[in-house]
């Protein structure tokens, strides 16, 4: 619920003084061509606008909506050829690693540095891009904060970030209700459902001004710590209950 008032421009005030979400979309949009004349991508191909028809819900004013691919470098997956073993070198993570909602090295495989050095640039993820389970346990994002280097099988969608990409914002809005019903709307297969790179670059974002985007991260990481303590507090409760009634159980 806090998630999905939080998206919805519903879980802080808006700032009439804010600046509007467009520009931080011309920044990322001038990051994107640097990459492209770095060689570090390709020219991405323009997607089309997402429609007054086609918008999910209503916006407050300063808001935008735009394709998921907008806010990123590039959205990408892991290597589709079988990668080669090794007993040491670069971890190489499968979504037994990620499903948790952070990334874990236990019991991860290995590959070699030479493998790893001949991934294109954005199948290398690093601190501040963004993982998404697309196979399976679809539907986790993953907020990468350590420059760890390590690699991804291709069930892992890769959001490869910007330096204006507001990642923490849409780390919070890829576990919204909202962007789990858009998955399993793409969602193909039956034995074992993915989400296509092609939908997921799709997905419809609401992209409030960048103040607020700071505002609503506050307020969301603030009502979380809330949330987990009160549920700490029941669990220990639940708890006392319990040993209660066995220390009855166990005398009478």
């Amino acid at each position: 619920a806090i998630l999905q008032l939080a998206v919805m421009g519903k879980l802080v005030p808006q700032d009439p003084i804010d600046r509007p979400a467009s520009e931080l979309l011309k920044k990322i949009e001038k990051e994107k061509e640097r990459l492209v004349k770095e060689g570090k991508i390709k020219e991405p191909k323009t997607l089309s606008k997402i429609t007054i028809e086609e918008e999910p819900y209503d916006l407050p004013k300063g808001w935008q909506w735009v394709n998921l691919q907008d806010l990123f470098a590039v959205v990408t997956d892991g290597d589709h050829q079988a990668p080669p073993k090794s007993d040491d070198g670069i971890p190489f993570l499968v979504i037994g690693n990620l499903n948790t909602g952070k990334v874990t090295l236990e019991g991860c495989r290995f590959v070699p540095h030479d493998y790893f050095e001949s991934l294109d640039w954005g199948r290398k993820p690093s601190a501040n891009d963004i993982l998404y389970t697309v196979t399976g346990s679809y539907g986790i994002p993953i907020f990468i904060d350590s420059n760890l280097e390590f690699c991804v099988q291709r069930h892992v969608a890769i959001l490869k970030s910007v330096k204006s990409s507001p990642v923490e914002y849409l780390t919070h809005l890829l576990k919204s209700k909202y962007a789990l019903q858009y998955a399993i709307s793409v969602a193909t297969g039956i034995a074992q459902k993915t989400v296509p790179l092609s939908g997921l670059r799709k997905m419809p974002i609401a992209v409030p001004p960048i103040n607020e985007q700071h505002r609503i991260v506050i307020k969301i990481n603030r009502l979380m710590a809330l949330c987990d303590n009160l549920e700490k507090q029941i669990d220990e409760t639940n708890s006392k209950k319990t040993n209660l009634l066995n220390t009855v159980m166990t005398k009478f």
